[in-house]
């Protein structure tokens, strides 16, 4: 009697341990981040993330995540419903059954003393056909308006070369039915040369967003309503008249908002984890000028001022010289430490 009791308790603490390794592969272990009012909270399949004053949230997809709301936390959801391919697509996605959800991180990081505290939630995902390691970091900082996120990939081992490999979308919304006005907004480089009334330094152009079409020169879009919208801006050196290295730009087809352009290539892509260009998400409530401002207290999170640290801002994007070819060399990373430390 003892021996079949023992049997029937050791099958049962094998059975539960393999419904809840099971549970933990394909669910999301539920857990809660905070940061000066600021919270991830992880739980089911879902995570929510709270600056404060936005709210977004993403579910667990077949593919990876997909976000099914988002919006300002007075406002509606500015988002319709989730993207029927996810947040990010990759032409290798497509010979894929599902994306293997590896694991869920949220700590409190401060960009190596670049930033202030906030949240940075890790979600990693391994595509075992393609053999492509992925992931997406959701940035969530107390008192912004929006959120970043950047994916980064890296070469499982069995990797095969694919020049497609980068080519996808690094970020998508699914627009409320309500959102029917856009601009795209871009930012001249050679500003030394851009000093007249006939030479702006921001160029603007109103966008049909119902209007299936591919932006390719703006790092900025807006999408709204009457009284609410969002705003994506690509973290990238892209200029509206110069395109970078794969910066890709905005897709617009029927109400899905997509972010191209990762910035990798193979040639950088290794067995360690390599990131992509990141994009800033944004939601505000009001017209236009709430939408700008939106943008710039963004900017400030992102990019904060100590004035006991930052006496100085250096701006040499082409390096010194009396040639382009001795102006980029100039501005190589390791010219660009030895000036930092001068």
């Amino acid at each position: 009697m003892k021996t079949k009791y023992n049997l029937k308790i050791t099958s049962f603490l094998v059975l539960f341990f393999m419904m809840f390794v099971s549970c933990q592969l394909h669910g999301i272990r539920e857990s809660k981040t905070e940061c000066e009012g600021a919270f991830v909270k992880i739980a089911g399949d879902n995570i929510i993330a709270s600056t404060g004053r936005a709210i977004r949230v993403w579910e667990l997809s077949e593919f990876g995540l997909s976000t099914v709301s988002f919006k300002t936390v007075a406002g509606k959801s500015i988002v319709k419903t989730k993207s029927s391919i996810g947040d990010w697509y990759f032409p290798w996605m497509d010979e894929e059954p599902e994306g293997k959800l590896i694991s869920v991180e949220s700590c409190i990081n401060n960009d190596e003393g670049f930033m202030n505290e906030f949240i940075r939630t890790t979600v990693e995902f391994h595509y075992p056909v393609s053999k492509i390691g992925l992931k997406y970091d959701i940035w969530t900082m107390p008192g912004a308006p929006g959120f970043r996120t950047q994916i980064s990939l890296k070469a499982l081992d069995g990797f095969k070369a694919n020049e497609e490999f980068s080519h996808g979308v690094v970020e998508q919304l699914v627009r409320n039915n309500l959102l029917k006005k856009g601009q795209a907004i871009g930012y001249f480089n050679d500003t030394q040369h851009r000093n007249m009334a006939g030479t702006p330094i921001l160029k603007t152009e109103v966008v049909d967003v119902a209007e299936n079409q591919e932006i390719d020169w703006a790092n900025v879009l807006v999408v709204s309503g009457d009284k609410e919208g969002f705003i994506l801006a690509k973290e990238s050196h892209k200029c509206a008249n110069q395109q970078g290295v794969n910066t890709g730009g905005f897709k617009l087809a029927a109400q899905n908002i997509s972010v191209t352009g990762a910035g990798l290539d193979l040639e950088h892509l290794t067995n360690e984890y390599q990131p992509c260009w990141a994009t800033w998400s944004i939601a505000y409530y009001g017209n236009e000028a709430d939408a700008k401002l939106a943008l710039k207290q963004f900017d400030r999170k992102r990019y904060p001022i100590d004035p006991n640290r930052d006496i100085y801002i250096m701006s040499n994007t082409w390096g010194s010289g009396s040639s382009g070819a001795n102006s980029k060399y100039a501005s190589c990373e390791e010219n660009i430490l030895k000036e930092l430390k001068v």
